[in-house]
């Protein structure tokens, strides 16, 4: 028989149409709910063994096993997320596709980043969803825990010479080796070719260009760019471009930057930023919903009831 199934997320209906029939097989149960063989279909890549099939469809189950617990939990919490939403966030990703290793290296396209990881478009829109009813979800929570106004004005006052000490706030111009496809072929000159952009962009900046426009203009980081090269307020040890980046941006005062550093993926030129209190409070925020996300998942996870039988 043929019928659609629906799944809510978030409160937001999507409409996966299955084909199923009585001998599709349930390869799990969550809380009561079948995931059915064929869900975890999925085309091998050429050159692939049928081996892999196995470990793929394993893959795939874990997913969904994990995408089910959540947009339940979501949709237990009486979060709506509308396909506007939906909309602007597909294209949003459309426009800066996901990482592919590093924090400023990108997947060349949004279909090249479902191709590598196996995901079906539908599939990535209900991750999508749960994202964003994550986001609605803890920033609700935050603003009940810590209301705006003078709750949140002595939690900042009494968290900032703290954070000030603990965080660093940074910017870069970065110029992409290691991530680039003619890195393969010739690495000594794809190597000369971003040294010889990085030195270009820090000539311009001897010259007296504005940093954040050098960044907007010539950056090969897509995450960054369009905000002028800044990057997320972070402790120094966690920036993941390596020791050479981080023992740059150490020496920097705010306001100074270096001249073109090497990096495992490529160079970057490097200013430290003057943290504000907008800063502060995006630290705060984001902490409060990252740490109390991971609790409220992790009993989620828990309490499901998860029956396997691939």
């Amino acid at each position: 028989m043929k019928f659609g199934r629906e799944i809510v997320i978030g409160g937001c209906l999507l409409l996966m149409g299955l084909s199923l029939t009585a001998a599709d097989k349930v390869v799990a149960k969550v809380n009561g709910e079948p995931i059915y063989e064929q869900e975890l279909d999925f085309p091998l890549p050429e050159g692939r063994f049928r081996t892999d099939l196995k470990i793929l469809k394993e893959i795939r189950l874990e997913r969904l096993i994990q995408r089910r617990i959540i947009s339940r939990l979501l949709e237990r919490n009486h979060i709506v997320v509308t396909k506007v939403e939906l909309d602007q966030k597909w294209a949003d990703r459309e426009k800066t596709p996901p990482s592919s290793g590093c924090a400023c290296c990108n997947y060349p396209s949004l279909n090249d980043y479902l191709q590598s990881n196996y995901y079906k478009p539908e599939e990535y829109l209900a991750d999508l969803a749960n994202e964003l009813g994550y986001e609605k979800f803890m920033i609700a929570q935050w603003n009940k825990v810590c209301p705006p106004g003078e709750a949140r004005k002595k939690l900042m006052d009494k968290e900032k010479p703290r954070l000030l000490q603990e965080f660093t706030k940074a910017s870069h111009i970065f110029f992409n080796v290691t991530q680039r496809p003619e890195y393969t072929i010739d690495p000594a000159k794809t190597q000369r070719t971003a040294q010889t952009k990085a030195d270009a962009a820090w000539q311009r900046l001897q010259r007296g260009a504005d940093f954040v426009q050098v960044a907007k203009e010539v950056s090969e980081d897509a995450n960054t760019r369009s905000v002028g090269g800044v990057l997320t307020c972070i402790p120094l040890y966690a920036y993941p471009f390596g020791n050479e980046f981080i023992n740059t941006l150490s020496k920097l005062k705010p306001g100074e930057y270096s001249k073109p550093v090497e990096s495992a993926w490529g160079y970057h030129i490097i200013r430290r930023e003057t943290m504000n209190d907008n800063d502060i409070l995006t630290i705060l925020q984001e902490t409060f919903m990252v740490e109390n996300w991971n609790q409220t998942e992790e009993q989620a996870v828990k309490n499901a009831k998860v029956e396997r039988s691939l």
